[in-house]
């Protein structure tokens, strides 16, 4: 008995073993970030001179329950962190939304119609790639105004000529299939053609393009945050601990360290996970 697309997609994601280590690390991660409170030993804004630059438990003059130390206001590191996780993944998420609402309908209608609306929208790409990504995003934001909320919007703004160009290229390719061309041929309206018949057929290329656009969201945004156009003192977002931590890189070194495994192991996480996607959807790989 053949199996349905989706099941050999499934079989071969379970035996591709990089992405089942990335798919336990995005897990984890949100695993923190759901129950940080929880987690969490004191509260992450909690101040106190007298524990101010205590190390890590490995290190002589730690102390409990600040297992990774503390900052330089004798704020709890890990508590930070796990916080932290809440946010940067939040980031992603709006993110990716953000860019994924605009750039899937400029896409779909600009392989879909075509002429003049098709090359006008991906003129307005060209401009939009022609900039680094993080560049753009820097122009952005000094443009809306430094914080969290402005850089999210930058980052999902960078990523809508992505979205639209791997949405238009799949809408080529499948507006030329049959089941297109009988529904057009018996009278339906383009937008029910459109996103009725069509979306659901180019949803794979999505679903890889928005994982890996994740783990690029939460790069870009701890960038924003490092030069200090992202998140604000004292949020406790990654990049702003980076931020807040680089002053003090010889004489509390933990302070920068923690953060970075955190957005080095996200990343790899989500990278991993978008790779494995992109294998197993690719056709040959789901025929075989």
């Amino acid at each position: 008995m053949a199996q349905s697309p989706l099941k050999k997609a499934t079989r071969n994601f379970l035996r591709h073993k990089p992405g089942m280590i990335g798919l336990a690390i995005v897990l984890f991660f949100i695993f923190l970030a759901i129950f940080a409170p929880i987690l969490a030993p004191v509260d992450p804004f909690a101040q106190d001179n007298t524990l101010k630059f205590l190390p890590p438990f490995w290190m002589e003059g730690a102390k409990w329950p600040h297992i990774l130390g503390t900052d330089i206001l004798g704020r709890d590191v890990l508590s930070r962190l796990l916080y932290g996780a809440r946010l940067s993944l939040m980031i992603g998420f709006i993110s990716v939304g953000v860019g994924a609402s605009v750039g899937i309908p400029m896409g779909m209608i600009s392989g879909f119609i075509g002429g003049m609306v098709d090359t006008l929208i991906m003129r307005i790409t060209d401009v939009m790639l022609a900039f680094p990504s993080i560049l753009l995003a820097v122009c952005i934001v000094a443009i809306l105004g430094p914080s969290l909320e402005n850089a999210m919007i930058a980052i999902g703004i960078v990523a809508i000529p992505t979205y639209a160009r791997v949405v238009r290229a799949s809408v080529l390719s499948e507006k030329e299939k049959e089941y297109v061309t009988a529904d057009i041929a018996l009278g339906r309206k383009r937008f029910n053609i459109l996103f009725k018949a069509i979306l659901p057929n180019v949803f794979s290329p999505l679903l890889v393009i928005g994982t890996l656009s994740f783990a690029g969201a939460v790069l870009e945004a701890a960038g924003l945050s490092f030069i200090g156009l992202g998140a604000q003192p004292p949020v406790p977002e990654w990049g702003a601990l980076l931020f807040e931590g680089k002053t003090y890189v010889f004489n509390a070194p933990w302070l920068i360290i923690f953060p970075g495994l955190a957005i080095l192991f996200t990343v790899i996480g989500f990278n991993l996970f978008g790779d494995a996607l992109r294998d197993v959807f690719d056709p040959k790989s789901i025929n075989g």
